[in-house]
């Protein structure tokens, strides 16, 4: 064999490794994305219960601090619901600015990440577009279409 002529082939003597249908490829890549969001998911619900945590901490702290006050208001006819708006709105006026924003980048990322699925689509349109529709191009079930034939091909390529 000259070396020349077929230099960018590869060597016909070595063992192939790590064979694998398209289908158990697709598998694995949904299953890493799926097992990331899991992780994220619980991250979030995490820093989410920890979140509450300290907010019930630092309202439960300014409450503690103004028991005086809180218990003049009421001396002076203030009601439950009124002391509760009170201390309620005080607590949360500080988290207005931090919630909108954070609402905003949740937006952003929405949007980032369903671009990213249209892009796996669309790529996923193209291999498909390039299947013959014989159902035997390797991409059958990805692209949802059924073989026009039986596995050996002995019925002619007839529509099932």
């Amino acid at each position: 064999m000259n070396l020349s002529d077929h230099s960018a082939l590869p060597d016909e003597n070595l063992a192939l490794d790590d064979v694998r249908s398209l289908e158990q490829r697709i598998a694995e890549s949904r299953l890493t994305v799926s097992l990331f969001g899991a992780i994220c998911t619980v991250f979030a619900g995490v820093a989410t219960a920890l979140a509450a945590i300290g907010l019930y901490a630092v309202i439960a702290h300014a409450v503690s601090q103004r028991t005086r006050e809180i218990g003049l208001r009421m001396a002076t006819g203030a009601s439950r619901g009124d002391v509760a708006r009170l201390v309620f709105g005080q607590g949360v006026r500080p988290l207005a600015p931090g919630e909108v924003i954070g609402l905003l980048l949740a937006l952003a990322v929405t949007r980032l990440l369903r671009g990213v699925g249209r892009c796996v689509a669309e790529r996923s349109v193209d291999l498909c577009r390039n299947c013959d529709g014989s159902g035997n191009c390797g991409y059958a079930r990805l692209c949802g279409t059924s073989p026009t034939s039986d596995e050996s091909g002995s019925d002619g390529g007839a529509a099932s």
